[in-house]
């Protein structure tokens, strides 16, 4: 896909996992969109889930942000403000979208920090959105000035406590563009990075649980050591989320978000015990959807 962001060109990579001669004003089965989180592109994000979900959904996903096989940039308008960085993110969701061979609406799923991406794009365009799963999403806490601290995250050891100053600390060094433990990648030489990327490509996919074939994981190891091969995770696209913690200043069940009524696509988070975001928020907007009584929210 070919983006203009910042007034510059951006490109985003893509698949569409669809029968031969398939498109979305052809195909028998609903579109759903997977979007990727951290450290990953969207293939190597959800490669493991294809089997599953193929069957039943013509699926389309792609390398969010600065990721997978991404244009990496230097800068960013979206790294002067909170609202600057929200309109720097629904503009990339939006284009990317548009650009997509999509139907008129489509189902999406997303995970982590990236689930605050298809809620954003939802209260925009709620007309393309068929259905929302969310899965360990950032970004729905609300937002109460008199209690907020953009680096208030749990702490797995004692979760009374907050990890504030750890979580300053490596903000301080992700801007400062050192520290990151990521950066020991691009610190190897080229033949140590791609040994460490394979083993632990096939560590994950290689196994009983998940039979993939040999052609299929040197084919994952291959994406990835392409992807790190041209990655900093310090670039200006992975500080945004942490140097504005997940939007939450603006809450996702207000009426201008998830919250309005207007929405008529079901709407479902889910989350675990040792999950890095907070929930609180999330059942607001899963019980203000319209579809909650049905049971389909």
């Amino acid at each position: 896909l070919k983006l203009k962001l910042d007034n510059l060109d951006f490109q985003v990579r893509f698949n569409i996992l669809e029968g031969p001669n398939e498109t979305a004003a052809t195909s028998i089965k609903p579109t759903l969109v997977l979007v990727h989180g951290y450290m990953c592109g969207g293939v190597s994000a959800f490669v493991q889930w294809f089997r599953l979900l193929v069957p039943h959904y013509r699926v389309v996903v792609f390398d969010n942000c600065g990721w997978g096989l991404n244009t990496r940039m230097t800068e960013s308008t979206g790294l002067s403000t909170p609202e600057r960085a929200e309109a720097w993110l629904l503009d990339f969701m939006t284009q990317s979208m548009n650009k997509l061979d999509l139907p008129e609406s489509s189902s999406y799923s997303a995970t982590q920090w990236a689930a605050t991406f298809p809620p954003l794009y939802t209260s925009y365009h709620y007309e393309r959105v068929k259905a929302l799963f969310c899965a360990s999403a950032a970004g729905v806490e609300t937002y109460d000035p008199a209690n907020y601290h953009p680096e208030r995250y749990p702490d797995f050891d004692e979760p009374t406590k907050y990890l504030s100053a750890k979580m300053i600390a490596a903000r301080e060094k992700l801007e400062a563009r050192k520290g990151h433990p990521m950066a020991i990648i691009e610190k190897m030489v080229p033949e140590a990075a791609a040994a460490a990327i394979e083993f632990r490509v096939r560590q994950q996919i290689l196994t009983k649980n998940n039979p993939s074939t040999e052609a299929q994981a040197q084919a994952l190891v291959d994406f990835q050591v392409a992807m790190f091969s041209n990655l900093s995770m310090l670039e200006v696209l992975e500080v945004m989320p942490l140097k504005f913690p997940f939007l939450v200043r603006h809450a996702m069940n207000a009426a201008d978000r998830l919250g309005n009524p207007a929405i008529d696509a079901p709407i479902a988070h889910a989350f675990g015990d040792m999950d890095f975001f907070g929930s609180e928020g999330a059942d607001d907007i899963v019980r203000g959807s319209k579809h909650f009584a049905s049971g389909c929210s």
